[in-house]
Parts: structure tokens; sequence; C-alpha cells
């Protein structure tokens, strides 16, 4: 029998190079692969995060506290192990508020990862989450920590996480990142508002600016709110399409600032400014917010779209925006203008009988109509009112019913300056004149030519609290003139009650 030496020795090549190939294929995959996996945002790091920032050790992370200074210098910590620089000298944006008769000092945290481009790496997107929370209490010998798991550990494990694979990634950016953990939002945005006041960051270089806000519940809420996206106007291609890849429902978008979060400072000098949170589903500002009831897998999902849809804007020729930047020499004539809208007032009215025993019985009382409010200053405010209105009592003859024309006029005072936190409760008082165009008497045309007065004066005095645009209130109407021509008959006068609905324009 022969053996064929040269065939043997090609099989034992062809083994040999298959071999070689699929090393080479196995390599290859596990590397594309590995690269990938690095290449995102994971839940287990994000989780990391969450359990010591919400951890008991850190006592709620109160505002000027040594806890919330732990809590800065655990953002910091990671800043440096991910190469991203101090914005400043040092990575601590300090800020001092004053609060009674104390001066409370804070920190926000600012790092920057800098852009490639040469001309666009001085434009900025700003990404935000605030790091403090509400502390603790005490009830007896027992500490209750606010741990504030999702309130906000959960938006500062996602920019901490951000950072990471946007400075792994830097090379392509064209814009530069700025990321911020922000201080006493839960005071009164103090942080994002000394922020903009100082101008730490040159407000006409930030083109964007995100809050990431408690995005632990994306399951349990049901998707993603993004209030503020309608202000960017290629908003769709930016986030809806970018959110569909990620398998993210945005339930609520909007071209509105929020000005319940650290957005309303930046979007009061006219930057676009965006809220991404997951809602207030988790256990809101109670103790039970703790880091074991949060969704990292659904914290993933949302950090990994952010970073999508940061690079896609660190990447944009331009970044173009409904708003218009105002100078910070400006802002504070902002708060001056004259604003309108519609008013509505919905109550009781009676007569009172100023010398009798007895008080009219009360009937269902409606004004609408339109308002204007001068701002006169922080904590003054001049505001007229046109009105329709229709009220009346129980009369001696039977129900009384007018039809008028009403102009009160009021001073409101605030009781405090909120900063844009949740809003302002003003005091109110003025007086008003109606002048009666028509009106029923036991069924009959009222008699304005014999008996009735065709006018009526009066005082006003109530509280209005006025979130964004909104107003609600109460108002409580004393008629001064006498419903009588006869000053023989007996005096009567107005005197009404009104739960006050306004909407600004």
């Amino acid at each position: 029998m022969s053996i064929n030496l040269n065939s043997l020795n090609t099989n034992f090549k062809l083994k040999k190079m298959t071999k070689l190939l699929a090393t080479i294929f196995s390599i290859t995959v596990l590397s594309i692969s590995t690269l990938n996996a690095q290449n995102k945002i994971h839940a287990d790091e994000l989780e990391k995060h969450v359990v010591y920032l919400a951890s008991d050790e850190l006592e709620g992370r109160g505002l000027s506290t040594a806890c919330g200074e732990k809590a800065a210098a655990y953002i910091i910590e990671h800043f440096k192990s991910f190469d991203i620089k101090p914005y400043g000298d040092t990575y601590l944006h300090n800020f001092s508020h004053r609060l009674g008769q104390t001066n409370i000092e804070g920190n926000n945290v600012v790092g920057i990862i800098e852009g490639s481009d040469p001309i666009l790496k001085n434009e900025y997107i700003l990404l935000g989450a605030h790091y403090d929370h509400i502390g603790f209490k005490l009830e007896g010998n027992e500490k209750i920590v606010y741990n504030g798991a999702d309130d906000n550990a959960s938006g500062v494990s996602t920019i901490i996480e951000l950072g990471r694979l946007l400075a792994e990634n830097k090379s392509k950016l064209k814009r530069s990142i700025i990321l911020v953990g922000f201080d006493g939002e839960e005071s009164g945005l103090i942080g994002s508002n000394n922020m903009v006041k100082d101008a730490y960051v040159p407000l006409e270089k930030i083109k964007v600016m995100f809050s990431i806000d408690m995005v632990g519940m994306l399951n349990t809420n049901q998707g993603l709110e993004m209030k503020g996206i309608e202000l960017l106007n290629n908003w769709q291609e930016l986030f809806v399409d970018q959110a569909a890849k990620h398998n993210i429902k945005i339930t609520k978008k909007g071209d509105g600032v929020v000005s319940r979060t650290d957005t309303k400072p930046f979007g009061d000098v006219g930057i676009p400014a965006i809220s991404v949170t997951t809602g207030t589903k988790s256990p809101y500002h109670k103790p039970e917010d703790d880091a074991d009831l949060l969704e990292y897998d659904g914290m993933e999902k949302v950090a990994n779209f952010m970073y999508d849809v940061t690079l896609k804007l660190a990447i944009e020729d331009e970044i173009s925006s409904k708003m218009i930047l105002i100078a910070a020499d400006e802002k504070e004539s902002k708060s001056t203008i004259f604003e309108y809208g519609v008013r509505l007032n919905l109550g009781g009215n009676k007569h009172n009988y100023d010398k009798e025993f007895f008080l009219g019985k009360p009937v269902f009382a409606f004004e609408g109509g339109v308002y204007g409010k001068l701002n006169m200053g922080k904590r003054w405010a001049f505001q007229p009112e046109l009105l329709y209105s229709t009220l009346g009592s129980d009369y001696i003859s039977g129900k009384y019913r007018t039809h008028s024309i009403s102009v009160p006029v009021n001073i409101l005072f605030a009781l405090a300056t909120t900063n844009g936190v949740d809003g302002t409760f003003y005091l109110m008082s003025g007086g008003y004149y109606s002048y009666f165009f028509g009106g029923k008497l036991d069924g009959k045309k009222a008699d304005f030519d014999n008996v009735f007065e065709d006018s009526e004066y009066g005082l006003n005095a109530g509280f209005i609290f006025e979130i964004e645009n909104v107003q609600l209130g109460f108002t409580s109407k004393i008629g001064l003139s006498n419903l009588h021509q006869d000053n023989s008959l007996k005096s009567i006068t107005n005197q009404g009650s009104y739960f006050t609905l306004g909407m600004r324009f």
C-alpha cells in the first residue's frame, strides 16, 4: 500500500489554517461583544451608586451637612476616576444662601468633558442631577432617615455613569459636556439658582440643559416624562425616534419649562431646559424611598437613551430652539412685566340686613372675566379685574338676583419669595365697583329706577397661591353701599365668598 505524503501534508495545512481562522473569528466576535458590553451603561453599576448614596450612612444628604459633603465627594471621586476634569480650579462651585438669620453654605459639583471640535467645543450640553435630599427626623430615640433613592440618587447615579461613558467616547464629541451635581434643590432650587446667578458656566455657551430627577420607576410609571423637549426645533428626531430605539415611551412632552426642578433657573434666562423623570410614584419624600424599590433595568434603559441623545446633540451642526437667551441684568426686569389672563370665581352670596337680627339665605354666585397683574418687585403686585357677575340672596318678597359688570382692584403681597420652587403665596386686599345692568325679584324684572341702586362698591380680601401660570385662591367680598335707593327702607348690603381660579395667557 502506498501513502500519498503530499496529500497528507496538504490536509494537515488545511486543518491548521481552519483552526487558526476559527480562533481569529472567535477572538473577533468576543472582542466586538466585549466592546459593545463596555460601550453602554449597566444596571448593576447604577445600582451600586444608588445603594451608597441612599444608604443610612449618608443620613438623607441634607443641605449644608457633613453627609451632603460625603455625597459630593463620592461624585468627585468618580469624576476623577473617569478623567472628567473640574470645570474650574476645583470641582466645587461654592455658594451661600441666606435662610432666616443664618447663612447656609452649599456646593455644586461641576465637571467637564471637552469636545474635540475647535469651534463647537466652546458650546456646552449640561447634564444635571441634584444630589441633596431632605435629611432625617428624630422620633423619640429613633432616627428616621429619608434616603431619597429615587429622589435623587437615581439621577446622580445616571449622570455618574453618563460621565463615564461619554469620557470613554470623548473623541466622538464635538461639543463639550458639563456634568453637574446640584446641591440645595430640595430647599428651593438653591444650587441651580446660584449657578445661573453667578453665571459660573457662561450662560450663552449652554445650548441645552437636562435635569435628571427621579428616573428609577420606568416600568411602574409606564414611560418617561420629558417636559420641554419641544423647545428644540428637531425634537422629534432627537428624542422620540431615539426613545423608540430603546423601547421607551415618552409620556409627557411639551414646550414649557418645569418649575419644580433645576430646569427652572435655566429656563428663566432663555436656555432650553428639559426635565427627565419617570414621575413621583415612588415613595416621594417618604422614609420608604429606599434603594431596593428601584427598577434598575428601567434605569439602564433611561441612561443609555440619554447617552445616545447627548451624543447626537454633541455632534449636531447646530442646536436651535424656540428660546432667546436673556442677559443676566435683564432677568429681574422680566418679573416686572404686565401679565394678563382669565379668571373664574365660584361661591355664594347673601344679603346682610344691617339693622335686623337675620341674614339673607346665601345663593349661588358666579363671576368670570379677565385680569391683569403688574409685578412691582419681588413682593408686591397690582391686579385689576373686569368681571361679569351674577349674585343675589333671599329678599323680603322673594329671591333677588342681579347681573352686573364688576371691577375689583387689588394689591397683592407675597408672604415669601420662592425663587421658583413651587409657587408664590399672596395676601390680597382691595376694593370693587359693580354696575347692575339687569336683575329679577321673585321672577319679575327688578326696579332699578325706583327701588334698587344700579351700582355698588365694597371691599375685597383673601389670598392667592400662584404656581406657574395658574392662580388658586379664596376671596371674600363685603359690600359697603346700600342696595336700596330709599334710605327709609332697611339697609341691605351684599356679602359673598368665592373660590377663585385664574389662568395666565
